[in-house]
């Protein structure tokens, strides 16, 4: 009974939060005073705040730095699983203020936050840190951003703690820093004025007749004796060191001259009295000469030049690219309607930064990826995020025409972003984008596009135009491949791009085919004419079919492509939640998914949110319930309605509007099937007036209105739409999410937006297609990736390895 009782608590104990994985530290600076080099500390004011998802201790996140504090809460908060605490802190921080350089020193003032790593992983929350433009601080310059540095330090000593007693310490240290810097100009009127005024009066003894040397040493004396009081009344304002400044070997120099004039004036004494008139003037005239070519050698060394110091060259953008048995990869379609998209964009058409297979962005036409850890991002003091990007030098295009910061911006202007306040054009490499507020898209990689291709479609129609050129034309790019030739809805040739910024592709050519029916695709695969099949290209059943006739060929993959309804909102009925959601749960799913796919079912799940993954707690699932369905029609009074279906002509497309139209039909709703050339010209048109069967890749990381049914303009979401679905609740959450710049705290707030759209369905959202590539065991790196949006984000590496004895095709 014991036991029993031990369990029956162990199962009904409260399960206790997970510790918080990432602790999110920010700092917002209301004022500094009391600057004090000599002591090495100054006051300051700010509020305090951390933010954590899960169990954190928030006592333990310490101010490294602090000499003393007051240290007061002044709010707490919590929105589900996420917390955060603020404080209000005022009081004498440390520092360490080095003037070596003095009077042309530059100091960093830091809030340096620590926390041990036992507890979480410390980030500064740029996001919300900044600071007054102005501070109480007075003769120093600043601009009112911070620069971030984050580090890891470890103590040798357990500090007392119990669970890791007898073992170091590893901490976590952010620190929030500015840097001021002294006026140029102040400095050369305290300090390099009046030693010039005194080594002036010290030359003045040079013009006084030899003969009268204790005048002429009276003069030197008391310019002497005025660089000693002037040393010890600058040194009083500086800390004690152990090494020499800046400031101390002007002061050298100064003696040295006084002393060398003093020496002059008893030469020329000596000279005279021995009755050597002209070398006691040659020696007064050559000290007026080297007086002021030593004060300007002194001038050229100690004033630091404006120049910014030579930074190292970046690394040149490496990728494993493996060694390919073949020189040619030959791949079979069914669609090739434009030069853009697909696998020809994945090859042409890179962003500034690559994403690699793991996560990790890389620079690739860039020095740097723009984050906290950098320069490249700027929270500034009134609220707006710079973001610079710095281009590698010599880029060039593959048609031979360079590359600039300018093609950034062109891309900009061609799909204007309103968040942006601001674009400058440094100089050839570089760009600085400011954005009115801190949002994450100002994160997203930029891709250029080339001003001297487009710059007429653009002045002729804008985004719109230049949509339709490149849909026509062929364009240069800036990947590891360009196009050599295109032949729409018959071929594509894409050779490697002689100008690319890394290596060269692993094979030397990709040769793209367009078939029009399954069994010449497939019949061309047998016969080696063509090494792959993309996704989508053949009918699921025409797969099943020839995996049992060629096993170990055909790969399964699931996707990013959700098949879904575009339901036209002008249209009344459809206009209504109620309709909508009656209309998903007449549709049986589960059959349709099972007959379009066959065995290959189970890679196809049913969606209930725009995007793979978990559905978030709170969801609503709709299930399949033709009599439920056929009730809520016949109350809604729209039982007998006539709704248009417009598909497209691919084989999935057509293999499941008979299943639309069977469902719904059953539950009281006749559809009326037709078949379009291209629905995504019928998507952006919206004017369909009824429902749009169409695919499209879809990920948790895309912008949120993508999958609420939102028009475009200029290739951007219309935030300003309004319907049933898209509220201004729903604006709110969007907008949430894009100020969210760290990962944990945007994945939440797309939950509640995942959970909300199964609510108010924007879409239909029918299944996840699955993605069947037939490819031979030789071919690979494309794989990597699996299917959907990522298929072929390797194209580069794709290759052929040598082929296994007794493979067979």
């Amino acid at each position: 009974w014991f036991l029993v009782c031990v369990c029956c608590l162990l199962v009904h104990a409260p399960c206790a939060a997970a510790p918080a994985k990432k602790v999110y530290a920010g700092v917002y600076l209301h004022d500094v005073a009391k600057f004090d080099q000599k002591d090495g500390v100054f006051d300051a004011d700010f509020e305090l705040w951390v933010k954590w998802r899960g169990d954190f201790d928030a006592t333990q996140l310490k101010i490294a730095n602090a000499a003393e504090v007051d240290r007061q809460v002044v709010g707490e908060e919590k929105d589900g699983q996420w917390q955060s605490m603020r404080w209000r802190v005022r009081g004498t921080m440390r520092g360490e203020f080095p003037v070596q350089n003095f009077p042309f020193d530059s100091q960093t003032l830091a809030i340096v936050l620590e926390l041990p790593e036992r507890y979480g992983q410390l980030v500064p929350d740029l996001a919300g840190s900044g600071m007054r433009e102005r501070f109480s601080i007075t003769g120093w310059l600043y601009e009112p951003f911070f620069s971030p540095r984050v580090a890891q330090e470890t103590y040798r000593s357990d500090l007392g703690a119990i669970a890791g007693e007898g073992r170091p310490t590893h901490v976590g240290r952010a620190a929030f820093e500015v840097t001021l810097r002294r006026p140029l100009l102040t400095a050369a009127i305290k300090l390099f004025l009046p030693l010039l005024v005194i080594l002036m009066v010290a030359v003045v003894a040079l013009f006084i007749h030899p003969k009268e040397l204790e005048v002429r040493a009276a003069v030197g004396v008391t310019a002497l004796l005025a660089c000693f009081a002037f040393q010890f009344a600058v040194a009083d304002s500086m800390p004690n060191v152990a090494y020499i400044t800046l400031a101390d070997l002007l002061f050298l120099v100064s003696y040295a001259v006084c002393a060398v004039l003093m020496a002059v004036s008893v030469a020329g004494y000596w000279l005279h009295e021995h009755d050597k008139p002209n070398a006691w003037k040659k020696l007064d005239v050559a000290g007026l000469i080297a007086f002021p070519i030593c004060m300007a050698a002194t001038a050229f060394f100690a004033i630091p030049s404006s120049a910014a110091a030579p930074k190292t060259p970046p690394a040149a953008y490496r990728a494993p690219r493996p060694k390919s048995e073949r020189d040619v990869v030959r791949v079979g379609t069914n669609a090739l309607p434009r030069p853009i998209g697909g696998l020809i964009s994945r090859g042409v058409f890179w962003a500034v930064t690559r994403a690699e297979t793991d996560g990790k962005e890389l620079p690739v036409l860039v020095e740097q990826v723009p984050g906290i850890t950098n320069d490249s991002l700027r929270f500034l003091a009134d609220g707006t995020l710079a973001v610079t990007w710095r281009l590698r030098p010599n880029l060039v295009w593959s048609d031979g025409k360079p590359l600039t910061a300018d093609d950034l911006k062109f891309a900009l202007e061609v799909s204007p972003d309103k968040r942006i306040q601001e674009i400058t054009v440094v100089d050839a490499r570089e760009l600085v984008v400011r954005y009115k507020e801190r949002v994450a898209a100002a994160l997203l990689p930029i891709t250029p596009l080339p001003r001297h291709a487009l710059t007429a479609a653009f002045k002729k129609g804008g985004f719109e135009a230049v949509r339709e050129f490149r849909m026509k034309n062929v364009i240069p790019g800036a990947g590891p491949y360009r196009v050599a030739e295109f032949v729409a809805n018959e071929r594509a040739i894409l050779v490697p791009n002689p100008h690319f910024a890394g290596q060269p592709p692993s094979v030397r050519r990709i040769e793209i085919r367009c078939f029009k029916t399954d069994a010449a695709l497939l019949e061309a695969f047998e016969k080696r004419s063509i090494d792959l099949i993309v996704p989508g290209a053949v009918t699921p059943e025409s797969a099943a079919s020839f995996a049992k006739k060629h096993p170990g060929v055909v790969h399964l993959k699931p996707s990013e492509v959700l098949m879904f309804l575009h339901p036209d909102l002008k249209n009344p009925l459809l206009a209504r939640r109620e309709v909508r959601t009656a209309m998903l749960r007449a549709l049986d799913r589960e059959r349709m998914r099972s007959e379009v796919f066959g065995e290959a079912a189970s890679s196809a799940p049913i969606a209930n949110i725009p995007v793979p993954g978990p559905v978030p707690e709170g969801a609503q699932i709709v299930t399949f319930d033709a009599e439920a369905a056929r009730a809520e029609f016949s109350k809604l009074g729209i039982a007998g309605a006539r709704v248009p279906l417009l598909h497209g002509s691919k084989p999935i497309e057509r293999a499941v509007v008979p299943h639309l139209v069977r469902d719904l039909a059953a539950a009281g709703i006749t559809l009326e099937p037709r078949e379009v050339e291209d629905v995504n010209t019928e998507f952006r048109k919206r004017k369909h007036g009824g429902l749009l069967l169409m695919s499209r890749t879809s990920a948790r990381e895309d912008e949120p209105e993508r999958s609420w049914n939102v028009p475009l303009i200029e290739g951007r979401s219309d935030r300003s739409y309004r319907s049933d679905a898209f509220t201004h609740e729903i604006v709110k959450l969007v907008e949430r999410e894009e100020r969210a710049l760290y990962p944990e705290r945007r994945e939440q707030i797309r939950d509640l937006l995942f959970g909300t759209f199964s609510k108010n369905l924007p879409l239909l959202p029918l299944m996840f297609l699955a993605d069947q590539i037939i490819a031979p065991p030789e071919l690979h790196g494309w794989e990597v990736g699996g299917g959907g949006r990522n298929f072929g984000i390797t194209l580069e590496r794709w290759h052929f390895a040598a082929s296994t004895p007794g493979a067979k095709r």
